[in-house]
């Protein structure tokens, strides 16, 4: 602002040499759980309401993804290059996070030097794989938003084992061919910022029903690979076109809707979520079925809160615990972060019902959340609808420890009603702790396969109107 006196004020300037010793080194390496940055949380927050705002928006989400993918190529070599030189300096090299974080314990011939490089390299490599992990949920959001939430067709595209990693050799192809469709006005998806998207290099949306999947590739070689990749490609093309997946031990899968919106919890988690803002760490029980924690590490950082004082917080959920097993009932944790492990069971976080900053503080790891679902109140409220319970999940488990050829998934219970006998499987369980879905939306879920069961095969029922409770 000028001065009254219509002249500019004059700026200031402080110079400053400050060294940073091994001292100050420990004190951020031990400063607690890496949490990442906040200015890279914005950006990540930024990507993700563009993502949202501008869905079927052609040159926002264009430009968004070239972003993006920049974002994540940086990242993955720089965790190359740190997993390469903490191999070399360890004499190992960790696949979990959590030694990554902490680091193998300090050897003889290790300097104090090089055990704190080790720490800080482990720290940074923490960091990367997190921008990595929230920058791919929001391009499954992305995804998701594309198919217009339609779970079984994305369920289908991420049925492969295989994980994405951006290819140096074959992504100017890609780029040329997801640049060719944008100029061609369709909406397209660059499958490697996906988890979801497993099928081919580019996902196309020619019309609200009209999809093309291109699996682009540079040069010749590679031929045995290249038939096998088409021949996999033709194969989920022909099955989604026919509302159909991919065979379940010999035998096919049929999809189909249910006309329900299903509901979630996600009012309670919105409260969950800004009481730990505010606390360090909250604690949410919901019905009989159903405990949910949250620990908000940047609010404890930033309150500096005391420890004890936060984990006091989390102990409250103890005596819920405490009476389900004095009961005998059937209990599975559930972290928010596993769903990584197998994406196609689980919606991404990024298109959760929360603020962009919510989202982005679960995904990254500067939140964490976890959730304990007493599956035998879920079985007793389905009995409670007609459901019989045929094999309990005390009985399968304790089938499949002792059995010498397990199958290949083992269910959550076995379930009849009249003439109908369903296997359920662990991953519709899974949703009411990883997507907080309501039992009773579970139950309509299960309605839906007793009204239109057939002789053989399996059965993926939608939720025809699933988008509405994303939204």
């Amino acid at each position: 602002m000028a001065s009254s006196s219509g002249q500019q004020p004059r700026r200031r300037f402080t110079g400053r040499v400050r060294a940073f010793t091994e001292q100050r080194r420990q004190e951020f390496s031990q400063a607690g759980a890496p949490i990442l940055p906040e200015d890279q949380q914005m950006v990540l927050g930024d990507y993700l309401d563009i993502s949202r705002r501008r869905h079927l928006t052609l040159m926002p989400l264009f430009k968004l993804q070239l972003h993006m993918l920049q974002d994540i190529v940086t990242a993955e070599q720089g965790i190359k290059q740190y997993k390469e030189k903490i191999a070399e300096m360890a004499g190992s090299e960790s696949e979990d996070e959590a030694d990554e974080i902490e680091g193998n314990k300090p050897t003889p011939e290790q300097s104090p030097e090089q055990q704190a490089a080790l720490r800080s390299m482990r720290r940074e490599l923490y960091y990367l794989k997190a921008e990595v992990r929230a920058l791919r949920d929001i391009g499954d959001g992305i995804a998701w938003r594309l198919f217009d939430f339609d779970r079984a067709v994305l369920h289908e595209l991420a049925r492969r084992p295989t994980r994405h990693h951006v290819n140096p050799e074959g992504i100017l192809a890609e780029l040329y061919t997801f640049a060719e469709y944008v100029n061609k006005r369709h909406v397209s998806v660059l499958n490697v910022l996906t988890n979801f998207l497993k099928f081919g290099d580019v996902t196309v949306r020619r019309a609200a029903d009209e999809f093309e999947i291109i699996e682009v590739k540079a040069g010749t070689s590679g031929g045995g690979r290249l038939t096998r990749q088409r021949q996999g490609l033709n194969e989920i093309v022909s099955l989604l076109s026919n509302d159909q997946g991919r065979e379940i031990a010999g035998l096919p899968t049929h999809i189909s809707s249910v006309d329900v919106v299903p509901e979630m919890f996600a009012g309670n988690l919105r409260g969950l979520l800004a009481r730990a803002a505010a606390d360090g760490a909250a604690v949410e029980i919901v019905g009989a079925h159903l405990l949910i924690e949250c620990m908000d590490f940047m609010s404890v950082q930033h309150r500096r809160l005391e420890k004890d004082q936060v984990f006091a917080i989390l102990d409250r959920g103890g005596s819920i615990l405490t009476r389900w097993a004095t009961a005998g009932d059937f209990v599975l944790p559930f972290d928010a972060h596993s769903r990584y492990a197998h994406a196609q069971n689980y919606a991404p976080l990024s298109i959760f019902p929360l603020e962009p900053k919510s989202c982005v503080r679960l995904v990254s790891g500067a939140a964490s959340l976890r959730a304990f679902i007493n599956i035998s109140a879920v079985l007793r409220e389905l009995e409670a609808r007609g459901w019989t319970v045929v094999r309990s999940p005390h009985e399968l488990a304790k089938a499949a420890t002792a059995s010498d050829t397990p199958e290949r998934e083992t269910p959550m219970a076995v379930l009849r009603k009249r003439s109908l006998t369903t296997h359920v499987p662990a991953a519709l369980f899974g949703r009411l702790g990883m997507e907080f879905l309501k039992p009773r939306s579970m139950a309509q879920l299960l309605e839906a396969m007793f009204e239109q069961r057939r002789e053989a095969g399996y059965q993926f029922i939608n939720f025809a109107a699933e988008y509405k409770m994303w939204l």
